[in-house]
């Protein structure tokens, strides 16, 4: 048996449901790649607030389809944001619709957080100081092929780096 290939029904198209189920999908996606990002555990919720100006009505009646797929509670739908509200203790996702913020502190224990990256600067400023130590030794430096000097030395400078930044990320969450 053969049919015909359906024809588009131009009348079937909601261009204002589109945006909507579009917004709602980008809201989604933007919670949850914010969580990945910063390495939130799945069973967590997280806060985060929404701010969609024009379109709060149409997708506040979605509200716990977002919050059930982002795993997200409380979720705040506002109209607009303040300019320069957010600071260093948000993620703010801006989207084709809407922004999306969550708070910091919602997703991480600062104190544990903290604990955490102090071990980490530990270790890594224990290996650069091996890999310091290895680079002022004499011996070694003789013996030594010049590649792998050279990959030592750029070994130390990545550790260095790494240092300084985990040291950066202690303050911020301090």
């Amino acid at each position: 048996m053969v049919a015909k290939y359906p024809k588009l029904d131009k009348k079937a198209i909601d261009a204002e449901a589109e945006k909507i189920v579009e917004a709602m999908i980008d809201i989604t996606r933007a919670i949850r790649n914010i969580r990945a990002e910063n390495k939130v555990e799945a069973n967590k919720w997280v806060a985060a607030d929404v701010y969609c100006g024009q379109l709060i009505s149409d997708i506040i009646p979605y509200a716990s389809a977002i919050e059930t797929l982002a795993k997200v509670k409380p979720l705040d739908f506002k109209n607009s944001r303040l300019p320069g509200m957010p600071g260093e203790k948000f993620v703010v996702a801006v989207l084709k619709e809407s922004d999306v913020v969550v708070p910091m502190t919602s997703m991480i224990d600062l104190a544990v957080e903290r604990e955490k990256i102090q071990k980490e600067l530990v270790q890594i400023e224990a290996d650069a100081n091996r890999l310091s130590t290895r680079l002022k030794d004499e011996a070694f430096l003789s013996k030594a092929p010049a590649a792998v000097v050279a990959k030592e030395k750029e070994r130390l400078a990545e550790r260095k780096d790494h240092a300084a930044r985990l040291k950066r990320q202690i303050g911020e969450t301090g």
